[in-house]
């Protein structure tokens, strides 16, 4: 914990402002169970090695769009290791302004597999050619070269299977943010995605 630029909110700003999971269950009712591999590596740094699969931490600003950061983070690193072997910063502003009809709202808040289903039909652009804006905006772009085939979603508690899918690629993740707004990593000076 530690005095950061989200002091001043209340816990009701804090968020109202940044947190965007809705936590409403998606339309997938199955869970795949990942193999127990026992060779599973005690750790994995997708920031370092021969393939880098994890780019520079982001800042969805005044927006509850933490579901399209964790989706996108997610789809750079299965790009990098899967697709286009190199590390590209796919545009979250793509998934808040153009996956509401998949039941994602903006910055209002989502679902990372909501947006899986959106990137599954449509592809997703570069952050270069559709840049992040804190706001909802009109769909600019409807699609993209990059997309994927499927996802999979691991199990809640599921800790194992969890490890599994971390060491095969970056994995999409929501996290209990109740009490983030005093969050000290030691590394960064405020909570960013």
């Amino acid at each position: 914990m530690a005095f950061n630029k989200f002091m001043d909110l209340t816990s009701s700003e804090f968020s109202t402002l940044f947190k965007g999971f809705q936590g409403k269950k998606s339309s997938v009712t199955s869970f795949v169970k990942l193999n127990d591999d026992p060779e599973v590596p005690a750790s994995v740094d997708w920031r370092t090695g021969s393939t880098v699969a994890v780019g520079a931490v982001k800042d969805q600003g005044q927006c509850g769009s933490c579901w399209a950061f964790s989706t996108v983070g997610s789809l750079e690193g299965a790009s990098a290791l899967y697709g286009e072997k190199k590390l590209q910063s796919f545009s979250e502003s793509q998934l808040v302004d153009c996956s509401s009809s998949y039941g994602n709202e903006g910055c209002n808040g989502g679902l990372m597999d909501n947006a899986f289903q959106y990137v599954q039909k449509y592809g997703i652009t570069t952050e270069a050619a559709y840049p992040y804006k804190p706001t909802d905006g009109k769909c600019k772009t409807q699609g993209g070269a990059f997309k994927i085939t499927g996802y999979t979603d691991v199990a809640q508690g599921d800790a194992k299977a969890l490890a599994a899918a971390c060491a095969k690629q970056p994995v999409s993740v929501a996290v209990d943010a109740n009490n983030f707004q005093f969050y000290d990593n030691g590394v960064f000076s405020d909570c960013q995605d």
